[in-house]
């Protein structure tokens, strides 16, 4: 799954958590984004969530 403009990756967790899948985020806010992989770390999401900076093209 793609979220784009994941922001701090809240709705990637609910999701990973709730239908065990893997999401990619993308976010142009770099500190969003490095705050969206401090949770995924907290969670222990790493094996399925994934975040970088960047836009949908």
């Amino acid at each position: 799954m793609l979220e784009v403009a994941c922001n701090r990756g809240t709705t990637m967790l609910e999701l990973a958590q709730k239908y065990d899948c893997q999401v990619i985020g993308i976010d142009l806010d770099a500190k969003v984004v490095a705050k969206a992989k401090e949770n995924i770390k907290r969670y222990g999401l790493e094996e399925r969530l994934s975040v970088q900076q960047g836009e949908r093209f």
